[in-house]
Order: structure tokens, then C-alpha cells, then sequence
């Protein structure tokens, strides 16, 4: 079988793998998005009631990080690197362009979701996208080696963006679908679970229901 290196592998497209895409694109990486549900970005279209939530008007990186005190230490360093102003001009590059609301609220003009997802996906046109789960990553020199599907690749890089409720094999089973003993071995670490704000969807009759309990704050576990 002919193999050929790439450059980068990134695992899963959503919006954390796209916009990886477009910046080592940008540079001119070769890059090859591995999605197996054949649907990048579409975890973006319900964001912001349908209008995407790009970002929040704070501009003091020290300030914003506040606004997240399980992750402010990470967040810290991270703001520190790529600001708000940094996410407005990336928007504008993707010819995104933006408005804010009085609450600090940052959306695009469009009011969009799905137009903002097709400029995201037209800004990464030329990467290379393969439909197929990834079931085992193996370390080679210079390189590593992907099994996915009935097909091998090989790639200098790796980047794993697949989030943390990804059915991927090849995290839930990390040690059993790669070659490696441990984790730690590629550099890689798993932080314990936290709490977390998320949204619900209910049919029209239950919003009717809930729309009283609007600030109503409750405790409650999904297995």
C-alpha cells in the first residue's frame, strides 16, 4: 500500500478543530480533518439561540477569566494569549463581521449561526476531510500512524479537538486502541470532571411549563 506523509492530523470538526484548521492553513500546513459523522461545525448552529454568541465584550484578559472561576487559572493564560480583541479580528478575517449587544454580548450581523458556520467552512476549503472513526493512533518514528476506517495515514502532528462528550474509541479507550502504555507518553492529561452550566431543549408545551422558572437555579445529575 503507497503511504504518504501529511503534515497535521486534526481529530474531530467542531469549532475548536476548524478554527485549528484555518490557522495552520493560514501558514501553509497540509492538514486533514477526521470527522466520522460527517457534520463539521454543526455543534456551532445552536449556539446563541441560533445566532451564535461569538464572544463577550470584556477586554481586560485578567477581567474575563474572572467570569470563570473553575477554569480561571488555565483561562488566565490562555486570554492572556488570544484576547477578545484577537477573537473580533480573527471574525473580521473570516469576513464575519460583528455588533454588540448592551449586555456585552458579541453576535455577527448576520444573526446566524448557519452563515457563520458556512464562512468557517470556506475559510478551511482546502484541508482534506475523511469520514471515518479513528481507532488507534501509533507512534512511529518521525511521525505517528492513524487506523481509521479500513485505511491508514500518516502524519507529523497530531491535534486532538474532539471534546469532552466524544464517543471516539480512542479516547474511551485510550490505552486499548493506541500503542502507547500510558497517556502521559504523548503528552497528554485528563482532568477530573466539573460541574457545568449547560442548556436544555423542551418541546413548545414544556417551554410554556418552565417559562415561569425563569433564574430558578437547580442541582440535578444526568447519567
Amino acid at each position: 500500500m503507497e503511504r504518504e506523509y501529511k503534515n497535521v492530523a486534526i481529530l474531530g470538526a467542531g469549532a475548536s478543530g476548524c478554527i485549528c484548521a484555518h490557522f495552520l492553513l493560514k501558514y501553509g500546513i497540509s492538514v486533514t480533518l477526521f470527522d466520522k459523522k460527517n457534520k463539521p461545525l454543526t455543534t456551532l448552529l445552536p449556539t446563541g439561540g441560533g445566532r451564535c454568541n461569538l464572544a463577550h465584550a470584556e477586554y481586560d484578559f485578567k477581567e474575563l477569566a474572572k467570569n470563570y472561576p473553575r477554569g480561571e487559572k488555565f483561562l488566565y493564560s490562555i486570554f492572556s494569549k488570544f484576547s477578545t480583541t484577537d477573537s473580533i479580528e480573527l471574525f473580521d478575517e473570516l469576513g464575519i463581521k460583528t455588533y454588540t449587544q448592551d449586555d456585552g454580548k458579541i453576535f455577527p450581523i448576520s444573526n446566524s449561526s448557519k452563515k457563520v458556520r458556512e464562512k468557517i467552512l470556506f475559510s478551511i476549503k482546502n484541508a482534506e476531510f475523511v469520514n471515518d472513526e479513528v481507532e488507534k493512533i501509533i507512534p512511529i518514528d518521525g511521525g505517528f500512524k492513524i487506523k481509521a476506517g479500513k485505511s491508514e495515514y500518516l502524519f507529523s502532528h497530531i491535534v486532538i479537538a474532539i471534546g469532552g462528550h466524544s464517543d471516539y474509541k480512542i479516547i474511551k479507550n485510550f490505552d486499548k486502541f493506541t500503542d502507547f502504555d500510558k497517556a502521559e507518553k504523548i503528552h497528554m492529561s485528563f482532568c477530573e470532571k466539573e460541574k457545568q452550566l449547560i442548556c436544555l431543549h423542551f418541546f413548545p408545551l414544556y417551554i410554556l411549563i418552565f417559562r415561569n422558572l425563569r433564574g430558578i437555579i437547580l442541582q440535578c445529575y444526568i447519567g
